[in-house]
C-alpha cells in the first residue's frame, strides 16, 4: 500500500509530461513565410547558454539558415566548450559538448532541405542544440507569419 502512495505523484507527472509532449506537436507549421531576414534567440538552458537562428525567405521557402550557440556572456561556444579552466578533466563531458556544436550546421542544412522543423529529427548527443533550434525557428514562424520580417 505505500508503494502505491509513492508512485502515484510518479505516475501523475508521466501523465502531464506525455500531454505535454503530445500538445507541443499539434502547432501547425506555416505553408509558406513571408520573404524577409529573420532572427530568434532561444531560452536559455541551465548555464545560460542559448542559441540563435536566423533565416533568409524568398518565394515563401526558407532559402538560408544559421545556428550558432552562445555561452551566457555572449562568446560563441567553440573547441574549449566543455573543458573546465581550459583543461579537459572529464572526457565524456567534454565531448557531448563538442558533439552538440559539431551538429549545428546540420540543424541548419536540414531545415533548408525540408522547409520544416517539425521534420527534423534530433541527434543524438545533441538534444540540446536541437530543442534550442526549434524553440528559435518556432518563434520565427510566428514572426514570418505576423510579418515581421526584414
Amino acid at each position: 500500500m505505500a508503494w502505491q502512495q509513492a508512485v502515484r505523484p510518479f505516475g501523475l507527472f508521466v501523465v502531464a509530461a506525455a500531454l505535454t509532449l503530445s500538445l507541443a506537436g499539434c502547432r501547425d507549421e506555416p505553408e509558406a513565410l513571408k520573404d524577409g531576414s529573420y532572427q530568434a534567440r532561444s531560452a536559455g538552458d541551465e548555464d545560460g547558454s542559448y542559441g540563435e537562428v536566423t533565416l533568409k525567405v524568398a518565394g515563401g521557402k526558407i532559402t538560408e539558415c544559421t545556428y550558432t550557440s552562445h555561452l551566457k556572456d555572449g562568446s560563441l561556444k567553440g573547441a574549449d566548450y566543455g573543458k573546465v579552466h581550459g583543461e579537459i578533466r572529464d572526457t565524456r563531458r567534454y565531448e557531448k559538448a563538442q558533439a552538440g556544436i559539431a551538429h549545428l550546421n546540420d540543424y541548419a542544412r536540414a531545415l533548408v532541405m525540408l522547409q520544416r522543423v517539425s521534420q527534423i529529427d534530433a541527434i543524438s548527443g545533441a538534444t540540446l542544440a536541437y530543442d534550442q533550434f526549434s524553440d528559435c525557428v518556432w518563434q520565427i514562424y510566428e514572426k514570418a507569419d505576423a510579418g515581421a520580417g526584414k
